[in-house]
């Protein structure tokens, strides 16, 4: 883990799943304790009332001589105005307890895309699979013939298939709408679903599959 005093960091401090955006803020590290960090306050700063809630820190390495940017959780353990940078220097700062170990993290997570049906990425809910409209690391839009109570506000167990690898995960029910077809409304809704609790490592793969996704769509619409 190539990470150390006086390394610029960037912390996701929240996700948006709704709008799909990302509320990031720079950072410095001032001192590393096996897993306890200590960093520069961020502007915002980060208030008292996200104390035990988790972050995402961020930090670029070289890796086979290209620059990448990894990424881990990490939750908030106390804030401090008294930090001592030396004999004559207090400054404020934020201790963070690192909960996982680093994966490659992209900071534009929010690629949406819309799979075709042999695109090798399914879900089910309740082992029953649904259609999918669209699908990006934060959710996805799905549609199914209302055999699902799916009202908003309520957690759903799903599972979702990435090229036959199985990942069981959360979502919530952000919203419900029906389709403008009047002679489809009794037999099909559709479903605007936000992932939760989800790993940055199936982030990382959920995210590659998104972009592979988007190629081929592309280089289908230029041939």
């Amino acid at each position: 883990m190539d990470i150390r005093p006086g390394l610029p960091v960037k912390i996701v401090v929240d996700i948006n799943h709704v709008n799909e955006t990302n509320d990031v803020r720079n950072s410095i590290i001032f001192d590393i304790i096996e897993k306890k960090l200590v960093i520069a306050q961020t502007e915002p700063p980060i208030l008292k009332s996200r104390i035990n809630k988790t972050v995402v820190l961020t930090y670029l390495t070289k890796e086979k001589r290209e620059v990448v940017r990894y990424g881990f959780d990490a939750s908030i353990v106390d804030l401090t105005n008294n930090y001592e940078l030396s004999a004559y220097n207090m400054t404020q700062a934020v201790i963070l307890l690192r909960k996982t170990n680093p994966v490659q993290y992209n900071l534009r997570f929010f690629f949406r895309a819309e799979p075709p049906s042999n695109s090798g990425i399914n879900i089910s809910i309740y082992r029953k699979p649904v259609n999918m409209l669209d699908i990006s690391i934060g959710g996805a839009k799905i549609s199914h013939n209302r055999e699902l109570e799916l009202e908003p506000g309520r957690i759903l167990d799903i599972k979702l298939s990435i090229d036959n690898v199985v990942f069981d995960l959360n979502a919530v029910v952000v919203r419900t709408w029906a389709p403008r077809e009047e002679k489809m409304i009794k037999s099909l809704e559709f479903v605007a679903l936000e992932f939760i609790n989800t790993s940055i490592h199936l982030k990382n793969i959920l995210g590659k599959k998104i972009i592979s996704i988007q190629r081929e769509l592309r280089s289908k619409e230029i041939l």
